[in-house]
């Protein structure tokens, strides 16, 4: 007696083709991101220590990109006031950082009293 692996007649079934959808992963675990590595949150001590460095050396923004001779692409004193303004969560590593090292690299301001 011959075991049947296959009805006969049967034809092979592929399954849908879905153009444009992508499956979720099948762990319920969000998939790991390469570009969330190069971004860091906005903590309130993150923030504070920016505004401190802003009051410290007496300038704005745009007084600070003014200053930045070579700012990386993506730094605009847009970004900066949403940093400052809580507008938003998290920012781009290089850009936030390269920020607060140029504001400790400049003096403190001139108290004209």
């Amino acid at each position: 007696m011959a075991i049947l692996t296959e009805l006969p007649n049967a034809q092979p079934q592929a399954a849908p083709i879905r153009r444009g959808v992508i499956e979720p992963p099948l762990k319920s675990k969000a998939p790991y991101r390469p570009w969330q590595d190069d971004y860091i949150k906005i903590t309130p001590h993150l923030r504070r220590r920016l505004q401190q460095q802003f009051e410290r050396t007496g300038i704005g923004s745009s007084e600070l990109m003014r200053i930045a001779e070579y700012p990386p692409t993506g730094l605009s004193v847009e970004v900066i006031n949403a940093w400052k303004n809580t507008q938003t969560l998290s920012a781009e590593a290089k850009l936030f950082n390269f920020t607060v090292n140029l504001l400790a690299s400049l003096p403190d301001k001139l108290d004209s009293e």
